[in-house]
């Protein structure tokens, strides 16, 4: 009689849990499930989170620094933060629950467009050179000494856009000399510099899975480089934008230049597209690669006493990758530059 009951009670909690997981909500399904993003509240820009599976929502910096940009280290573990300090924008570094913040750079004119190295050992980052901010430096900072190192190549005059390869091995970016614009590898640690790619580029340059560098030319055609060989080749050469891999880099979301502005999924092993309804700037994916986050830019009708006024702001949503949901919008405040905090690895 006991192994029977045994059986029923077995039977009763796998039908529980098969009905849980029919109804598990947007954020259950994910250890950790968190958004950061750029928020304006009363009057302040702050850096804020939302987890989606309980919907707190946090206030992060809370500080009287204006907040422009985020990156996660890959593990989820550092948080960098640029932040306007009496109009000068660093690099700063925090926990995810925002302590123990500390400043890395001390730039007179002003950072932006930090990229954690694969380890987190490292931050990779663009100082302007001079207060017209045209020159551009590539520099690297380790959070946990402070010790900064320039990377520079001869004859440069701007650097930008740094991206690292995903064995850490390597460091790549762009850089502007007074003959053409370029992309520049080198050694993880700053050594051995140098131009691989000597023709026009798009600002889009990042790394597969296999450690091959992807760029896009001016023709918005896709182009990979192969560090081993120091050859490229045409990728894909129908016109589009590319502007986020999904977590484990199968796919990139993209922006297709046709008759009409629209957004696909690119699926990178067989080179194919397929549309998806997305708008916005900023576009980040879920750590499952189910949904993409993305600020953009949406209009309402503000009435004051017998004026209507339409106003228009920044919000983040969250919509399906597949299609089959409608968007969401997360708040009820104007936010932006949304970044999904990353799963540590198990």
């Amino acid at each position: 009689m006991w192994r029977f009951l045994l059986v029923i009670s077995v039977a009763l909690v796998l039908l529980l849990c098969l009905s849980m997981a029919g109804t598990m909500a947007l954020g259950e399904t994910l250890p950790v499930n968190e958004i950061t993003f750029v928020g304006r509240r009363d009057a302040r820009v702050d850096v804020y989170s939302i987890d989606l599976r309980t919907r707190l929502l946090r206030n992060i910096t809370n500080d009287d620094a204006v907040q422009a940009a985020l990156a996660w280290s890959r593990d989820g573990q550092q948080l960098a933060v640029v932040a306007y300090q009496e109009n000068v924008a660093q690099l700063y570094v925090l926990d995810p629950d925002g302590r123990n913040k500390r400043q890395l750079t001390f730039s007179p004119h002003g950072i932006y467009d930090p990229a954690w190295s694969p380890d987190g050992q490292r931050i990779a980052y663009v100082q302007h050179a001079a207060a017209n901010l045209t020159e551009n430096n590539l520099y690297v900072v380790e959070p946990a000494t402070r010790e900064v190192t320039p990377l520079a190549v001869e004859g440069g005059v701007d650097e930008f856009a740094p991206t690292w390869s995903l064995d850490g091995r390597y460091i790549a970016y762009f850089t502007r000399t007074s003959e053409i614009t370029g992309v520049v590898l080198a050694n993880a640690d700053g050594s051995n510099p140098r131009i691989v790619v000597r023709r026009p580029c798009f600002i889009w340059l990042t790394w597969d899975r296999d450690n091959k560098l992807l760029y896009c030319s001016l023709r918005n055609v896709l182009m990979r480089f192969d560090p081993s060989t120091d050859t490229d080749e045409v990728y894909y050469e129908e016109e589009f934008e590319p502007l986020a891999w999904s977590p484990v880099r199968d796919r990139i979301l993209v922006r297709q230049w046709t008759e009409n502005e629209s957004y696909a999924i690119f699926e990178y092993a067989n080179r194919t597209t397929h549309r998806v309804n997305f708008g916005g700037g900023v576009h980040t994916w879920s750590p499952d690669g189910q949904h993409i986050a993305y600020s953009d830019l949406r209009s309402t009708n503000i009435t004051s006493g017998n004026t209507l006024t339409l106003q228009t702001d920044s919000y983040v949503f969250i919509a399906p990758v597949d299609g089959s949901g409608r968007e969401e919008r997360l708040l009820d405040f104007p936010a932006w530059n949304p970044q999904w905090r990353p799963v540590p690895a198990r």
